[in-house]
């Protein structure tokens, strides 16, 4: 990538906050209503804290390994396996939430509009239905979701920023110095409950909310990527930055909605401010139209990682069927006479095949492991040479940008026009796999109802993972298979952050899968 094509540290961050902010910012009052303020504040402090630790983790990896996504690096302990098990984990966790984005949005629209009287009188069996909002965003946002890399979305981060600062500013004023305006509504005492936690079904089930709000991890390496200046600094400070400023915004959400609304919060706060005092009913819409604008911007990010791991998964399919016809069709040279390596490794002319640069990125990582360190340096140990044919074999691993993917071009090795079969899998394939992916979130965004469900569940299944479990894991085994030198305290709390991801994942699963089924409060719905 050309050096003036890059971010710098400023967008970065803002590309960060745009993929973190989403639907939590609304739901984290209710959230927290449930865990009452001394339970709530130090959970997010906890999870805030440790969402920077796993960034910290991940770098320290990626110096060790050479590598440069959480799906390389996690070959390093899991083989290639990891490349199906993360990038499977994301479809899960990031194909849910758009859906449960355009519900959202559409819901917001269609409550604007139906506000509006004329609207409401000229077109009311039309706006009733959930579907005809859905639509309406999903074509407006059909632009946004066909782009290939973070950097595309640079003016969205922009907007983005200055849309949550707008929304968060006004929602506080609203809450803290017009509060008289819902006073008629909501009883002067009742921000008191905020105190109390329930420890009912609902408490458990909303701790999954602060792990969607703090969850970003899967899109950190795109972002760091594209970073000017590649580095830990900068990679921890971005972080950092992104992650404080939400920790504040989220913070001033939720002490606004506590003083104002106490126990009659709504899974969506702005429920809370649709029904003020006539003269007053343009704040509800004003703030509405902030929150779409938010989420709007928020989807695109979520969108990215959603189809880059599907076309991962694809292409990690037509890889391997590829690979095992010529591994098979090799047999007969020489350096494949061990039965033991035989099925792992990868021709080297299959090397010789790729693009110029593409190859040249190959050389930059094939000498990342200190067994190829000391070949080099004709100090090899028995124990090497095994090493070295399997780092071989994963320097093929799915990279996050498939335009530049060795494993996409590797797909053209038969075609005696490699550039042109690999520009069709960027156009053909590539818009028919997103249009097709957007096509089933929005049919599903048009008949799925209960949204609340749907991002507990993103927020359960997927993100403890992702964001704790694999960036204690990956750093615990790494730091002691290649030798670094690390203190017991930092190895234990790598793997104490494992085990927390793993408990929160298992543990809010079976929860919010069995309160499912349970008669759900009208207030804990979004609309």
């Amino acid at each position: 990538m050309v050096e003036n094509s890059r971010a710098s540290a400023p967008i970065a961050t803002l590309s960060l906050i745009s993929f973190i902010v989403g639907a939590g910012l609304v739901a984290l009052p209710f959230s927290a209503f449930h865990m009452s303020i001394y339970l709530a504040i130090p959970y997010h402090i906890f999870n805030w804290s440790c969402a920077i630790y796993s960034i910290h983790l991940f770098l320290k990896c990626a110096e060790v390994t050479g590598q440069d996504s959480m799906a390389r690096i996690g070959c390093e302990v899991l083989g290639k396996f990891s490349l199906y098990l993360v990038n499977s984990l994301q479809i899960v966790a990031f194909g849910i939430l758009p859906v449960a984005y355009l519900i959202i949005m559409g819901q917001s629209l269609n409550s604007m509009l139906i506000i509006v009287s004329w609207v409401k009188h000229s077109c009311k069996g039309t706006l009733d239905k959930q579907w005809f909002s859905v639509v309406a965003m999903a074509l407006v946002l059909s632009p946004w979701v066909l782009k290939k890399k973070f950097e595309d979305l640079k003016i969205i981060g922009v907007l983005m920023f200055s849309t949550v600062i707008l929304f968060t500013g006004f929602f506080f004023s609203l809450c803290m110095f017009f509060r008289s305006s819902w006073l008629d509504h909501y009883e002067e005492d009742e921000w008191n409950k905020f105190f109390k936690p329930s420890f009912d079904l609902k408490f458990y089930a909303s701790l999954s909310t602060p792990l969607v709000a703090y969850g970003f991890q899967s899109a950190f390496f795109p972002v760091y990527n594209n970073l000017k200046e590649k580095n830990y600094s900068q990679g921890i400070i971005t972080t950092i930055l992104a992650m404080s400023f939400c920790f504040l915004i989220y913070m001033m959400v939720i002490f606004a909605s506590a003083h104002t609304f106490g126990e009659k919060v709504c899974g969506d706060v702005l429920q809370n401010l649709q029904k003020p005092k006539d003269d007053l009913y343009w704040q509800g819409i004003a703030l509405k139209s902030f929150f779409i604008v938010i989420l709007a911007g928020h989807f695109p990010y979520v969108f990215l990682v959603f189809k880059e791991s599907l076309l991962a998964i694809v292409a990690l399919i037509f890889i391997r069927g590829e690979t095992q016809n010529i591994t098979e069709s090799a047999e007969s040279e020489e350096h494949f006479q061990n039965p033991h390596v035989r099925s792992r490794l990868v021709p080297t002319d299959r090397v010789q095949l790729l693009s110029a640069a593409n190859e040249q990125e190959y050389k930059e990582r094939e000498f990342h492991t200190p067994a190829s360190k000391r070949r080099v340096h004709n100090e090899l140990t028995p124990n090497d040479e095994s090493e070295i044919e399997i780092d071989q074999s994963r320097s093929f691993n799915t990279n996050y940008n498939l335009e530049n993917n060795d494993l996409i071009q590797a797909l053209t090795l038969e075609d005696t026009n490699i550039e042109t079969v690999s520009n069709s899998w960027r156009n053909r394939i590539y818009y028919c796999i997103t249009i097709f992916m957007y096509l089933i979130i929005v049919l599903s965004a048009c008949f799925i109802h209960n949204v609340e469900v749907v991002i507990r569940l993103a927020g359960s299944i997927g993100n403890p993972f992702l964001n704790f479990t694999f960036p204690g894991l990956f750093y615990f085994v790494i730091m002691r298979r290649h030798g670094v030198n690390n203190s017991w305290w930092q190895l234990g709390l790598a793997l104490a952050l494992c085990i927390y991801g793993t408990m929160m994942g298992v543990i809010l699963t079976i929860l919010n899968i069995w309160s499912s089924f349970e008669k759900t409060d009208e207030n804990c719905m979004f609309s």
